[in-house]
């Protein structure tokens, strides 16, 4: 069934000088002309009623799958400065990438034809945990200008689907991992983040703003609030759309679309002793070292982040499945 459009609103194409599949983002300008981003780090620009032409090729991109250039911002006083924001894998498309987060500077602002790296502020590749990107799903995917300057940054798990520990990533607010990130216009973590540390500013703790997600592909923020409204992408049949405000935790891999119909989080004071039979074929326990038991399944044996040892993940259970939390 065709969809038709509301009175007053007409279908235009508007031609971008992207390859076909490759357009990831893109950006207007005040008098209509337009700068695109494709994954591949294809830059370009259209005038007005004109055609595109390239401005600039952004080297050494890693783009695989999901991964590549996602995120391309224009900086509040573009008309003057000329500055633009963009996040991607960079790397061997074979190998190991690194999640970047990097200034640029267009010139002339008004209809480029270059466009000119000018600082980077995350570099994946220096910080500790490094942001290595290692798989073709989930990647640093989108970064927005706020109207003071900052930036945010959503980054995906860069993991498999439920079952897979790096999932768990997404909790633990030292990882960069599932998370939605706020900084400052030099990189750092901006002072009124939930973690943040004077003493740490470039640390991934202060830098985050909430956790929790699982593929934060796009996300705006509200013009009169300032609160976020974020777009993750769902892991089967449920895709996401969350408000969030400091220090929010969206709940992957817990939860999806507030319903704990993916993994179930219970308050595990003492050590459970049974195993559970899932629809996933994923049987794990809690142990009291904060490693997951079980009899089988991709978790066993790995540990839980610290601020969830006592508690137990595990998908939605079957009704034959029981508890046993004796001492």
């Amino acid at each position: 069934m065709a969809l038709s459009l509301p009175a007053g609103f007409t279908v235009v194409d508007y031609p971008s000088g992207q390859a076909p599949f490759n357009l990831t983002n893109f950006a207007w300008l005040e008098d209509g002309g337009l700068i695109t981003s494709g994954e591949d780090g294809t830059i370009t620009f259209a005038p007005p009623g004109g055609s595109p032409r390239l401005i600039a090729q952004v080297p050494d991109v890693r783009a695989v799958g999901d991964h590549g250039l996602l995120g391309f911002a224009l900086a509040n006083d573009y008309a003057t400065s000329g500055r633009v924001y963009v996040a991607y894998d960079k790397g061997d498309p074979a190998a190991t990438g690194f999640g970047m987060v990097e200034e640029w500077t267009a010139a002339p602002a008004a209809a480029p034809t270059s466009l000119t790296h000018t600082r980077t502020l995350i570099d994946g590749s220096m910080m500790s945990p490094q942001l290595a990107e290692r798989t073709r799903v989930h990647a640093i995917d989108s970064v927005v200008v706020a109207p003071d300057n900052s930036l945010y940054v959503s980054i995906g798990d860069d993991a498999g689907n439920n079952g897979d520990p790096n999932t768990l990533r997404a909790q633990d607010t030292t990882q960069p991992y599932g998370k939605l990130l706020h900084i400052t216009r030099t990189g750092k973590g901006h002072p009124t983040n939930p973690f943040y540390d004077p003493s740490a500013r470039g640390s991934w703790r202060s830098m985050v703003y909430a956790f929790g997600l699982r593929n934060p592909f796009r996300f705006t923020l509200d013009p009169r609030s300032g609160i976020v409204h974020l777009g993750d992408v769902g892991w089967r049949g449920t895709e996401e759309v969350n408000t969030l405000t400091a220090g929010s935790n969206a709940g992957w891999p817990c939860y999806e679309a507030g319903e704990n119909d993916l993994l179930v989080v219970l308050s595990v004071p003492r050590t459970v002793r049974s195993g559970f039979r899932t629809d996933a074929d994923l049987d794990i326990s809690a142990r009291r070292d904060g490693r997951v038991g079980g009899r089988r399944g991709a978790l066993h044996g790995q540990r839980v982040p610290g601020d969830l040892q006592q508690q137990l993940l595990l998908r939605r259970l079957q009704q034959a499945d029981a508890v046993d939390a004796g001492d």
